[in-house]
């Protein structure tokens, strides 16, 4: 009986041997899996962020590109409205110019019309 019992106990003992062996092997393994899964999530997490900071310095350069359009933009309409308010200034000028010309002109004629041949 107490062979038996000693046995049993033998069994039990190596059944917990193989049992924890097992759990360990088990953890071990999940454990590996665990890190590779956060190993590629990590490389995915990196392939994306610098994909995205090229993004965003494509956009910052797009950006700067519009800016330096907009300033040349923003030059040409300085330089039409200057410009417009040249000729503005001219036909003012070619207005009042036409005008003593034909009060010249009525002068000249009210003398030439004084004279008799």
């Amino acid at each position: 009986m107490l062979d038996e019992l000693d046995t049993n106990i033998d069994k039990v003992g190596h059944q917990l041997v193989e049992m924890i062996g097992e759990i360990e092997d088990k953890a071990r393994d999940s454990i590996a899996s665990s890190v590779e899964e956060q190993m590629v999530t990590t490389q995915e997490i990196s392939g994306n962020l610098t994909r995205a900071s090229a993004g965003i310095q494509e956009v910052n350069e797009n950006v700067n590109q519009t800016s330096s359009v907009a300033a040349d933009i923003s030059r040409d309409i300085s330089d039409v409205s200057r410009a417009t308010q040249d000729m503005t200034n001219g036909s003012s000028q070619i207005n009042i110019s036409s005008k003593e010309l034909a009060k010249l002109a009525k002068e000249i004629n009210e003398m030439v019309s004084k004279f008799k041949v």
